[in-house]
Order: structure tokens, then sequence, then C-alpha cells
């Protein structure tokens, strides 16, 4: 801002409300409406989100913050019009931290899933600048860092790499003093489980699908699976990705009779299926 006068209303505000504040936040809102010095711009009010961290720098932290957001958003030339703060309003609001795991939970060995991280406030805005972190328990490991910031969406993304071998792990992600914990395991396919008829009409479209399994039965997620015709007369189109545990296909049958048998292969376990005879033909 172009006069270190108009830097006094912050200071005064926020001296008066840290104290009382710091103690019980997830931080800080603080709504600034303020004048600009050329008279076709009318006047503005910026929403700022501030962390714990930044508060436990002072009303002065504060400010240097605020005003390199303001830069940011508005640019340099906008800022150095401010000529008139005109109100400044703080309020405390809690944040809200969702994780949504991509195929983190269940996984093969040496296979990646994803976590997606979304810091919210109470109004459901998103909040900028967040950190987020995430630790193991178990094997395996975390790929690039464990602290990410949040983007200008609130979002924050890990991938997580599954250990060599079978076992559980547990993930403990954290953000804004909010802690989410979630549990996984990493399962060794072995069964692969369909549902394709015996039978289907000349030239049909029938939906197939199949799921893989490890040795209890619990569904294996986060791995390639390919399906391909291994003999036989027909086509498979319309494949579905495999995810969770579970994927799909449609075998289009032809005009003349005849079986068709299908591969589904999932890491290093192929499983040749016999498929659908088209017009009543057996497999």
């Amino acid at each position: 801002m172009n006069d270190a006068r108009h830097a006094r209303p912050f200071l005064e505000a926020f001296d008066r409300a840290i104290a009382d504040l710091y103690a019980q936040h997830d931080g800080l809102r603080v709504n600034v409406l303020y004048t600009y010095e050329m008279p076709d711009l009318e006047s503005d009010h910026f929403i700022f989100h501030i962390e714990e961290e930044v508060l436990a720098g002072g009303a002065r932290g504060v400010l240097e913050a605020f005003e390199q957001a303001l830069l940011e958003e508005v640019g340099d030339a906008l800022v150095a019009d401010i000529v008139a703060v005109d109100d400044v309003r703080l309020t405390r609001y809690k944040a809200a931290l969702a994780v949504e795991a991509t195929d983190a939970a269940a996984l093969a060995p040496l296979r990646e899933g994803t976590f997606v991280c979304t810091v919210t406030d109470d109004a459901g805005n998103p909040i900028a600048g967040s950190r987020v972190s995430i630790d193991l328990e178990g094997g395996g490991r975390i790929v690039g860092g464990r602290v990410v910031e949040t983007d200008a969406g609130g979002k924050a993304a890990f991938v997580y790499e599954a250990a060599s071998t079978p076992g559980d792990v547990v993930f403990h992600i954290r953000a804004a003093n909010l802690l989410v914990t979630m549990e996984g395991y990493v399962r060794v396919p072995r069964d692969i489980e369909h549902d394709a008829p015996e039978r289907v009409e000349r030239l049909s479209a029938t939906r197939i699908t199949y799921h893989v399994v490890d040795a209890e039965g619990i569904l294996v997620g986060g791995m390639e699976v390919g399906v391909r015709l291994h003999a036989g007369v027909g086509q498979i189109v319309d494949e579905e990705p495999y995810r969770d545990g579970r994927g799909a296909f449609t075998y289009m049958a032809k005009h003349t009779p005849g079986g068709a048998i299908f591969e589904i292969r999932a890491g290093a376990r192929a499983a040749p299926i016999p498929g659908p005879g088209a017009c009543g033909a057996p497999w």
C-alpha cells in the first residue's frame, strides 16, 4: 500500500483480536473493504484466510502475509492505488478436511494409489496454502514429499507406492489441526471371478463383469488388468477400466454359432475363462 498510515487499521484490528482468538481457532478469515484513489474504480473487498503459523508472528506478520496475498490477487498497480481502508473484520472459521482415496486402500504389491485431500472452511470455501501432511504405519512409501500445500482449489495430493509383500498399512493425514486416519492393505491376486453366461443370442451384446480377489476372498485393487479374446468367435468391445478390484467388458457375438474363451490377466496372474456360445451353442 502506498502509505504506512494505511497499515494502522490492520494492526489495531489484529492486535485487539488475536489475543482472544489465537488459542481457540483453526484460522482467521479477514474481510477488508478498501477504496481506490482512481475515481473510476469502485471500492472493493478482499477475503484472506490466515493459518496458525502466520498468526504466531503477530499482527505485523499477518499484515505482511495479507499484503502479499492482495498483491497476488489484484496486482501491484491496483494495490498502489489503495488510499483508504474502510472496514476490517476478523472472524473465526473452522476448517474441514476431506480425503478421497483412489485405489490406495487396496493395492497389489508395488502398485500406486492416490490420496486427494481437500481443505475448506465452514462455508465450504477452499483454503489455499494450507499445509497437509501424511504419515504411514506399515510398509510402502510416499512418492514425493510427505508435506504438501493446498492449491487454489484447496486440494493437495499424495501418491502411495505399496510394499513388495502383502500386509496392512495405516495412513494418517493432517491439516489445519485435523486428522483423518485411513486403513489400507496390500493384497496378492489369487482368483478371478466373473459372471459370463453360458449362452447368448446371435449378434447380441453382453456385458460381463469380473473381480479379482486374494486368498481371503478380498478384492484386489490398484493393479493393471487386461482382457483379450483368447480363442473362438466374437469380439470384445467397450472394456471398462479396472478399479477397486472390479472391471467389465462387452462381448459382441457373431451371426454364426461358436464359443469363445477370454483371458483376464491381473498382474502376473492370468485366467482363461470360457465365455458364452452364440445361438445356444455350448462353451
